[in-house]
């Protein structure tokens, strides 16, 4: 079952960042689009930085509570995703 999961969050990392990088270029300015990236890469850097101390100190616990874990976490993600999609954007004209 733990294999399962991991191929299918692994089939969802890809598309998902790409569509990170094509929405990221469409609502920055041409001017700030260099730090904008910028910003993207390092905050994706220190997650998956978290993510895998956070993961190695649960697995080394149980992996009962790491599934649920993971499971509550992507539930969250799906929520705020839902969530972002209702607001409005502040594009720098």
């Amino acid at each position: 079952m733990f294999a399962a999961v991991l191929a299918l969050s692994g089939i969802a990392v890809s598309p998902t960042l790409g569509l990170i990088t094509s929405q990221l270029a469409q609502v920055t300015h041409r001017a700030i689009r260099p730090s904008a990236f910028a910003w993207l890469q390092s905050s994706s850097w220190i997650g998956a930085s978290a993510a895998t101390t956070a993961a190695g100190l649960l697995a080394t616990t149980r992996l009962d509570g790491v599934l649920v874990l993971a499971g509550v976490l992507a539930l969250a993600v799906l929520a705020a995703l839902s969530l972002s999609g209702r607001g409005g954007t502040s594009e720098i004209q």
